[in-house]
């Protein structure tokens, strides 16, 4: 495998490179969601999902937040976020990778990076929702010591699918080593 760089996104200018996985990422679940709920999310609804996510990007570059790209090649193939809900809480966010890359240790990478920038910033939980059909997603974040969580408010109840959403959380020890 080709070495995959993880580099961190710091303003919007940088953020236009992860501009087609975040596209393919909400494609993917719209599409998943007719397939497998009959959920039917028109092109306004997905635009609308993608706007939101690229409107809060401001959030993602401070000192409280983080959004993270990796390439290959000078190609983007994944790509995580974490997103500053409270003091204490962030929440992960689209954790996506290229098709091609599953698989390949590309998201636990991801995932660790992450979890490692919430302690440092002095975050006791992480915590995310995923849907159903994210099954390799889910396995992940298991087996990074996720675990299921009380539904809270945020994207999947705000599109309507909180009832196909799997919500997790992982608490962490906060602060520097």
């Amino acid at each position: 495998m080709a070495q995959v760089v993880l580099s961190r996104v710091r303003n919007a200018d940088d953020a236009a490179a992860a501009e087609p996985l975040l596209r393919d990422y909400v494609n993917w679940g719209r599409h998943a969601l007719y397939r497998d709920h009959g959920i039917d999310l028109d092109d306004d609804a997905v635009e609308a999902i993608h706007s939101s996510f690229r409107d809060n990007w401001t959030n993602l570059f401070t000192t409280v937040g983080r959004f993270y790209l990796a390439t290959t090649a000078g190609l983007p193939v994944g790509l995580g976020a974490l997103k500053p809900i409270r003091d204490d809480v962030a929440e992960l966010k689209r954790l996506y990778l290229d098709p091609s890359f599953r698989g390949r240790g590309v998201g636990r990478m991801i995932v660790t990076t992450l979890l490692e920038e919430a302690r440092l910033i002095g975050y006791s939980t992480v915590r995310l929702d995923t849907m159903y059909f994210m099954t390799d997603a889910r396995e992940l974040y298991l087996k990074m010591g996720f675990v299921d969580t009380e539904p809270f408010p945020g994207e999947a109840a705000g599109i309507g699918v909180a009832d196909h959403a799997r919500y997790m959380a992982r608490h962490i020890s906060a602060g520097p080593t």
